[in-house]
């Protein structure tokens, strides 16, 4: 037990980073530790685990399964053996059983992207803008949504598509929807009964349909922020820790913007070229590039959020050292195929985020959000001719 002790707490570390959950050392030590004192012995002297329900097991938690594979490499080091798939999938079933207790999500409302960090945080704020009222969840992962305990949910709002059943309605959209996507999700909310029909209460799409009416509205983006925030009392952002006050101009500097009018390049050399300064800086680590490219591939093009701007990012622990923004403007852009729409989405601003955690890049992504509806402002930037100029305007 002296001996195992400490490599049960490696274990747990090594499944949160690579997981991207919190699971607390306190909860599972124990039951972990007791149960690998008997799968020590069952390997040592060969004796096989044998039930049939693991298979079915296996297949319905495959990721989970493939985290606990990578996390009980200390274990197995000390074993000096490779451990059978069957007491792979029981230390998975005492992790799982850990993850729906911890994460009891109580919202209505679940939002959900491949990480749970970038695209869904901006997301989540269009959302709290707009109905201030319903309870949204904190942006999560496809993983932990998966291990998760929903109590209350009753819909479930995405940046990525989701394979699997489901028992609530699930709706796919940009992390900044179009106004059919908002139609679409209006009507699913009211539907539910989450929120009251449009003409009972206020919220900004009526009040920018009356405004037009009387109105030639110059700026609507602009509008539109303006009223999202004075409906929702800028509900978000006072809920925030004050270590997240980071704003844009601390993380992005002139020698994080660049602009290129190479031909050949493609969109995985683009995502590269836009991270080159943070990855000069030692901002970001090449898996965390690597790691982009593999969720563009496998979920499609999800991280783009409209008007050609790609928000690039990936989990913290994919290999994040500090907080950190770049800006990449291709004068030739770049298309990246979307699974959803089976189209190809252009690309002529990457913007690379790195965030250290879940809150802290916020409000710097919140100015940046509220820029890139400015249909004016985006155009400047893709007309700029050097990196000061788009500084400028950025400003």
């Amino acid at each position: 037990m002296r001996t195992l002790t400490p490599i049960v707490k490696k274990i747990i570390s090594r499944f949160n980073e690579v997981s991207g959950t919190l699971i607390p050392e306190d909860s599972l030590k124990l039951p972990l530790l007791t149960h690998l004192i008997s799968t020590y012995y069952r390997v040592k002297y060969q004796v096989p685990f044998k039930q049939t329900s693991l298979k079915n097991i296996a297949n319905e938690y495959i990721d989970l399964i493939s985290f606990i594979r990578l996390a009980l490499e200390p274990f197995e080091k000390f074993l000096k053996k490779r451990l059978p798939n069957e007491e792979v999938i029981l230390v998975a079933i005492y992790f799982g059983a850990t993850l729906r207790r911890e994460n009891k999500i109580e919202s209505t409302v679940d939002i959900v992207c491949s990480s749970g960090i970038g695209t869904s945080k901006v997301l989540y704020n269009e959302l709290q803008f707009r109905y201030p009222n319903v309870n949204f969840s904190t942006p999560m992962s496809v993983f932990k949504l998966k291990n998760s305990n929903t109590q209350n949910g009753k819909l479930i709002i995405s940046t990525v598509s989701l394979k699997t059943e489901w028992d609530v309605p699930i709706i796919v959209v940009a992390p900044i929807p179009t106004k059919s996507q908002w139609k679409q999700i209006e009507k699913e909310l009211i539907k539910l009964k989450i929120i009251k029909q449009p003409s009972s209460i206020i919220t900004v799409s009526n009040l920018m349909d009356i405004i037009s009416e009387y109105a030639r509205i110059s700026d609507p983006s602009g509008l539109e922020v303006a009223l999202s925030k004075l409906i929702s009392k800028d509900k978000y952002s006072t809920s925030l820790p004050i270590e997240s006050e980071i704003s844009i101009k601390e993380i992005l500097s002139i020698d994080n913007i660049m602009i290129t009018a190479n031909t050949l390049i493609n969109w995985e050399d683009a995502v590269y070229f836009a991270f080159a300064p943070l990855l000069k800086k030692k901002i970001v680590t090449k898996h965390y590039v690597d790691q982009i490219i593999c969720s563009t591939k496998k979920y499609g093009s999800y991280m783009v959020i409209g008007n050609e701007v790609m928000l690039a990012h990936a989990k913290p622990t994919d290999g994040v050292k500090k907080v950190g923004m770049s800006l990449l403007v291709l004068k030739k852009p770049v298309s990246i195929y979307d699974q959803l729409t089976d189209q190809e989405k252009i690309v002529s601003v990457i913007i690379g985020l790195a965030p250290v955690n879940a809150v802290k890049h916020v409000q710097a992504l919140s100015q940046l959000v509220e820029l890139l509806q400015k249909p004016n402002w985006l155009k400047k930037i893709k007309t700029s001719s050097n990196p000061e100029t788009i500084y400028e305007n950025l400003l």
